[in-house]
């Protein structure tokens, strides 16, 4: 336990000096000053909220919380040390780039299709005996993500 609050307090104090040494002194104890319990609590219980829409890979609710917490960011007067963007203006051509907030990397998100079917066909060879149709969550687990698979062996 004493570990993890010595790394804690090495994690604030170091994100402290960079800030001093991205904004000067004065600037950043003023908005040292305007972060308190309740202006945390006030940001996280909105960040926690349905309106976020459970901020899925991709979803809306993911942007808009990423765009509320640079948006606090700048408010707080951190520069941008994210990735390059280049927006389009008004003319359509693109303009000089820019740092952001924001580190892009790609995201894999695996959903499931149709509810999984298992069948299983008795024959004799030949002739079609009967037919087992096991129910999903019941009878068997699948797991994400899985590859369709077709089997074809003889019952032992």
């Amino acid at each position: 336990m004493k570990n993890h609050k010595l790394i804690l307090l090495f994690i604030v104090v170091s994100a402290i000096m960079e800030v001093q040494a991205q904004t000067g002194g004065d600037s950043f104890m003023k908005a040292l000053q305007n972060i308190n319990e309740n202006v945390l609590k006030a940001q996280l219980g909105f960040l926690a909220s349905d309106n976020m829409e459970g901020r899925g890979t991709g979803t809306r609710g993911d942007y808009l919380a990423s765009e509320y917490i640079a948006s606090q960011l700048r408010l707080y007067g951190l520069a941008p040390g994210g990735d390059t963007s280049r927006e389009r203006n008004a003319s359509g051509t693109f303009g000089t780039p820019e740092k952001t907030y924001f580190q892009n990397f790609p995201l894999i998100k695996s959903t499931r299709g149709e509810t999984p079917v298992m069948k299983i066909i008795v024959t004799d060879g030949k002739e079609h005996i009967k037919t087992l149709i096991l129910a999903h969550n019941v009878d068997f687990l699948t797991r994400i993500p899985k590859q369709s698979v077709e089997i074809e062996a003889p019952v032992v």
